[in-house]
């Protein structure tokens, strides 16, 4: 039994060293559009895609800069700015970022600034890496295989990770106005540092597989996080949730 979970864990780590480069697509890149104008009645970010790089950091001035390239692996440039010419698209306070369903169009890389007043940002894709550095904001990211990285981040309200294969490493800067934060790897590392002298309550169910919302109330995120523990939620403390199937964890203080 040692013996086959010493090679699971080789297996594990290889892989996980294997993702820890950048997304591979075949083909030259072109920039699709770049985007960068100031909208204030905007707080939310969406991006899904299929294969996607994504870079976010902190804007200096009240823009939201977005560039957008594509690999020509199938389609000429011409062809790629017709799929693509609908994007980024605004729908009330939403900003999104989607790829047409076109399964000719290989993968994206965005490189992305963001002004203070983008409160939200939620990320969906199947392969990938999501770099996101200096932002407060609450995050809802789930990918199916690549790495995730939340560096120097500040917590505004909730932040929800999911990752199947490959790394997570979430450093946050600030978590004092977070309710709950829950980072999830089914098999790969998790690498979770918090603030020294935060508030917060562990998780020691490790969430049973469920996952949370926003909008749940503070009885139900009690009665799912932390089923049968004794002690009330206060308003000032943060839930933390880490769990990692197969692989590696570690917690730390900044």
């Amino acid at each position: 039994m040692r013996f086959k979970k010493f090679i699971m864990m080789c297996c594990v780590l290889s892989l996980t060293s294997l993702l820890s480069g950048c997304i591979i697509v075949r083909g030259e890149t072109i920039n699709v559009y770049t985007y960068d104008i100031a909208m204030q009645n905007v707080d939310t970010l969406v991006i899904i895609d299929d294969v996607v790089n994504i870079d976010i950091n902190k804007s200096e001035t009240d823009k939201i800069y977005i560039s957008c390239n594509a690999y020509t692996e199938r389609l000429s440039e011409a062809e790629i700015k017709t799929e693509l010419s609908g994007y980024p698209k605004v729908e009330n306070n939403i900003i999104y970022l989607e790829k047409p369903s076109n399964k000719r169009i290989g993968g994206l890389d965005y490189y992305i600034e963001l002004p203070d007043y983008i409160k939200n940002i939620k990320i969906v894709s199947n392969i990938g890496n999501v770099d996101i550095l200096d932002i407060g904001a609450s995050f809802d990211i789930e990918l199916a295989t690549g790495n995730i990285e939340l560096q120097n981040v500040d917590i505004l309200e909730y932040s929800n990770v999911y990752l199947n294969t490959g790394n997570v490493e979430f450093d946050a800067r600030d978590i004092s106005k977070a309710k709950v934060i829950f980072n999830n790897v089914k098999t790969g590392t998790l690498d979770c540092t918090i603030p020294k002298n935060s508030q917060v309550i562990f998780d020691t169910t490790q969430m049973k597989g469920k996952r949370f919302s926003k909008g749940m109330s503070k009885e139900s995120i009690k009665s799912i996080l932390l089923d049968e523990t004794n002690f009330e939620i206060q308003t000032e403390n943060t839930i933390i949730g880490n769990k990692v199937d197969i692989g590696q964890m570690e917690m730390n203080n900044n």
